[in-house]
């Protein structure tokens, strides 16, 4: 297996730059990732990991809630959907029958403390 650049030619070009590409031609059909890297590290071959820097102090950030909580106000049935959305208690007005009773949105709790 040929490695380029060659080790000689890695060092040249790491002193004029940082990012250096290393290829390889494998035929893909006869390799897993798994045998590929074990061919590659045969050669000498490592990885050096590094972690990306983080741009948010290290909290990850929060994601908005996409569904609203909807409750019965007779029978207490929950159901999630979208802020929007009106619906109809199905636990209380089966196949017809019943009153129809329509679900409440509960108060999103950031926005109620605001």
């Amino acid at each position: 297996m040929i490695i380029h650049p060659t080790q000689e030619e890695f060092a040249r070009l790491a002193r004029q730059g940082n990012v250096i590409p290393v290829t390889t031609d494998l035929m893909a059909d006869f390799e897993t990732p798994v045998s590929a890297y074990a061919k590659l590290k045969d050669g000498g071959f490592q990885l050096r990991w590094q972690s990306a820097p983080e741009s948010n102090g290290g909290q990850a950030k929060a994601k908005k809630a996409s569904k609203t909580k909807f409750t019965c106000p007779e029978c207490g049935q929950n159901a999630w959907a979208k802020v929007d959305a009106a619906l109809i208690c199905g636990a209380c007005y089966e196949d017809g029958e019943g009153e129809a009773c329509f679900m409440l949105a509960e108060p999103d709790e950031k926005t109620e403390a605001a």
